[in-house]
């Protein structure tokens, strides 16, 4: 079924009337992970065996008892920060593994669901008016189906408040590197809160989210040259709400209604009342935008096409959907990619030399959950069991009691060969040890894992 150009013009107006009041934006006008520096607790330790490990550190950051920074770069006995910041967040409103598998994997669904209905669905999902105009407007266009809608917008797991519990991007996909589907325009982001999807961003073509390089999100749009906002804002420690950093607006001026005034305040609200008069010019006011944006990063996103059936895709144990947001890493929760492509996500992190060589290259391993007793392996090839699978004699070359989302590591490593000489283990939430080898891929050159047993 075709949308009609009526439809269409007030959908349109009706999203454009939600920028201007702040409808979708911040949730009432109420207002991630930011890496402050080197923290307590995160450098890795290395065995015997390698005394060649480096550490990468930075200025500043006070860390609780588990290295967890608070609200202002301090943080209370369990490091994690309450809503108003002025203790510490009640264990028993952190959701575990189980209940962000549950409630982050039936959205998903229901995503696809919905998609797959098409613009006539009367199963909206909460926060989804950007995905809604992406299906109008694919209904509205020849040849366009809801396959193609799928394959273009995706979702990602990352912990952007630094709670230890990961939140669900969903985006749209605008570029591949690597058999990967990146993005950095955000159309929602949801927290797992008080046991649901908690809608905390709602964005769509004029009202634009996008994650920094310190995981904060910026907000910017526009309803022509008179008026026009962006601003900075953060996902709260309790994972309730979205909370303004700074917010800038373009209104008319009380004194003169045909000249433009720019004005900002931290509470997101856009009124000239509760702002102050910024004494600035037009190019001025464009370099504070111009230059939050040239901080924008993109999101590495699975496509929702990828989603099988009515299986609800689970979070923590990879069943359809690795931790990572990696299909190809099977069940692992651990992600490796190439240091190159990675390095400007994650400013602070720590460095291990595996070997010196002439054709050392740097691996990056990241996490969106931290994992225990991560260790980094040499690999040695023993036997190959009835099913094909190699078995690897293992030497521990770096060990952490901890790999954390917000401090991976980069390994200076060579391929030698087809064979794997590297990979790490950890241990899961069930006190299971997982080991997977790191091998370059001979079709794309991009780098996969491979499970294997320890005899």
């Amino acid at each position: 079924m075709k949308i009609s150009k009526i439809f269409m013009m007030w959908l349109t107006l009706v999203l454009l009337a939600m920028v201007i009041t702040g409808c979708g934006k911040n949730k009432a006008a109420s207002a991630t992970e930011t890496i402050v520096g080197a923290e307590k607790g995160s450098a890795g330790t290395s065995s015997d065996a390698s005394s060649d490990t480096e550490v990468s550190t930075g200025a500043g950051g006070t860390s609780g008892a588990n290295g967890e920074l608070g609200a202002n770069g301090e943080s209370g006995a369990n490091g994690v920060s309450d809503s108003d910041g002025s203790g510490v967040a009640s264990k028993d409103a952190i959701p575990d593994d189980a209940e962000v598998n549950r409630v982050f994997g039936q959205l998903v669904t229901d995503y696809v669901e919905m998609i797959k209905a098409g613009p006539d669905s009367d199963a909206i999902v909460d926060g989804s008016s950007g995905v809604s105009e992406a299906i109008a407007w694919g209904a509205s266009s020849e040849g366009i189906h809801a396959e193609e809608v799928l394959g273009s917008i995706g979702y990602g797991y990352l912990d952007v408040n630094s709670d230890t519990v990961p939140e669900i991007i969903i985006g749209t996909i605008d570029s591949q590197e690597g058999g990967k589907c990146y993005g950095s325009s955000i159309l929602a982001l949801y927290t797992c809160y008080e046991g649901r999807a908690n809608c905390v961003v709602e964005g769509w073509a004029r009202n634009r989210y996008a994650l920094l390089d310190d995981m904060s999100i910026y907000n910017s749009g526009s309803n022509g040259a008179m008026y026009t906002i962006f601003g900075q804002y953060e996902v709260a420690k309790d994972r309730s709400e979205l909370k303004c950093k700074d917010y800038y607006f373009s209104y008319e001026t009380d004194e003169d209604a045909s000249v433009v005034g720019y004005y900002h305040n931290t509470t997101g609200e856009w009124d000239k009342k509760a702002s102050e008069k910024m004494d600035i010019t037009d190019e001025e006011f464009g370099k504070l935008s111009a230059d939050l944006e040239a901080r924008m990063i993109s999101v590495e996103l699975t496509p929702f096409s990828t989603v099988e059936g009515d299986s609800v895709v689970e979070v923590s144990d990879g069943e359809g959907h690795s931790d990572t947001m990696n299909a190809s890493s099977g069940i692992s929760k651990v992600d490796v990619g190439w240091a190159a492509d990675l390095i400007s996500w994650h400013p602070k992190y720590d460095v291990f030399t595996a070997d010196k060589s002439e054709y050392q290259t740097q691996i990056m391993l990241t996490t969106s959950y931290s994992v225990s007793e991560f260790k980094f392996l040499g690999l040695t090839f023993k036997d190959v069991d009835e099913d094909g699978r190699i078995i690897f004699d293992t030497e521990v070359l770096y060990s952490s009691e901890e790999l954390r989302a917000e401090r991976p590591l980069l390994v200076k490593m060579t391929f030698w060969g087809d064979t794997p000489s590297y990979g790490f283990s950890y241990i899961d939430e069930s006190g299971t040890t997982k080991y997977f080898a790191i091998s370059e891929s001979g079709y794309d050159g991009s780098l996969e894992l491979s499970s294997f047993e320890v005899e």
